[in-house]
């Protein structure tokens, strides 16, 4: 059987990886996050403004006059209202963003899971090889592991796999949340960063799995270890993401091997 790779689909290939590096680069320089919760401040200023001009009209009218009550007495009370319901509606609205926060979190713990747990796999076996035991975070679990195949061309193997599997949690987290997102976003739970990010995440995701099929090897090292910048640069982008890259992963699963004596340290 003849296993070659048709010239024609490696180039589709890349071409895809281009498409959504340029299309992650327009989500961010598109899309702001804004927060659902901020009140209408504008509307706030205006009715402040009315409510001081009402006051000082008043004063071009005689205090005998009936308008004088009239104009100073709604000018005085629409400023009154309006000040009190600015400040509670700046005080609900810490409190929504808080409870979203919170809600967020989460919602987000198993996507935050699959970038702890699902790279403990690979941990394990780049742990072997490594001559420091310090925590990283977790593209750079990614980026250490891929140096490591020059010096051990064995390991390929190791990372392609845990890598496979590392995706396929990805993605399965995230479809978790995106069969819900127009509930959530209306909800502010989350926003059209996180929607935008979700979609193209699952692509990134997608396009790895068929490279499992497609690439060889070699190939298939610099590619996966190219989708996994690409996922770290759409996390920064996602409001709702971006704390995984700041993250710190222990190599929990390693740790306790060695400690219970399943197998030896080899550091220093």
């Amino acid at each position: 059987m003849d296993h070659r790779i048709d010239p024609q689909e490696s180039q589709n290939g890349k071409n895809e990886r281009i498409c959504i590096s340029n299309q992650f680069k327009l989500f961010q320089k598109h899309n702001k996050a804004v927060n659902p919760f901020t009140p209408n401040r504008i509307l706030y200023v205006i009715l402040l403004i009315c409510s001081l001009l009402l006051i000082g009209s008043s004063a071009f009218v005689s205090q005998q006059c009936f308008l004088f009550t009239i104009i100073s007495g709604i000018g005085c009370g629409g400023l009154a209202s309006a000040v009190i319901a600015w400040l509670i509606d700046e005080a609900n609205a810490k409190t929504a963003a808080k409870k979203s926060k919170l809600h967020r979190q989460i919602l987000f713990k198993k996507i935050t899971d699959s970038f702890d747990h699902g790279l403990q796999i690979l941990i394990f076996s780049a742990k072997e090889h490594l001559t420091d035991c310090n925590d990283r975070k977790w593209f750079e679990w990614v980026e250490d592991s891929h140096k490591l195949i020059e010096t051990d061309p064995s390991f390929a193997k190791d990372y392609l796999t845990s890598l496979r599997v590392f995706f396929g949690d990805v993605v399965e987290s995230i479809l978790e949340i995106q069969s819900q997102d127009a509930l959530l976003l209306e909800y502010g739970i989350i926003d059209k960063t996180d929607i935008d990010a979700f979609k193209v995440i699952i692509s990134i995701c997608d396009m790895a799995e068929r490279d499992y099929h497609s690439e060889k090897e070699e190939k298939l090292i610099d590619h996966v270890t190219t989708y996994c910048g690409l996922l770290r640069g759409l996390i920064g982008y996602s409001n709702s993401l971006r704390h995984i890259n700041d993250m710190i992963v222990e190599p929990y699963l390693y740790n306790t091997a060695v400690e219970k004596g399943i197998m030896k340290t080899n550091q220093n």
